[in-house]
């Protein structure tokens, strides 16, 4: 069962000198800018928030999830070898 949904905020276009052009916002939709919060404490004895990639660079998600009583933050991401270093 899905007990949590979390979209996209910050979409990644960039233009690599000499590497790759990636825009996401070609083919993707922001989602809404709201801090996801999981309450775990009954399965894992923890909450959780949820945001990914490029959401790094966005403090300002950090702190709402912090103030939200986080314990722990996921953040899948997948940067290619040029964007990974400035991260």
């Amino acid at each position: 069962a899905t007990v949590a949904e979390y979209r996209k905020i910050h979409l990644f276009d960039v233009d690599v000198p000499g590497g790759a052009t990636l825009l996401e916002s070609k083919s993707t939709t922001p989602g809404k800018a709201e801090a996801v919060v999981v309450d775990a404490r009954d399965q894992l004895g923890f909450t959780f928030g949820l945001t990914t990639c490029y959401d790094v660079r966005f403090p300002e998600l950090y702190v709402a999830l912090a103030r939200r009583g986080c314990d722990a933050i996921l953040v899948p991401s997948a940067f290619t070898v040029p964007t990974g270093e400035a991260h």
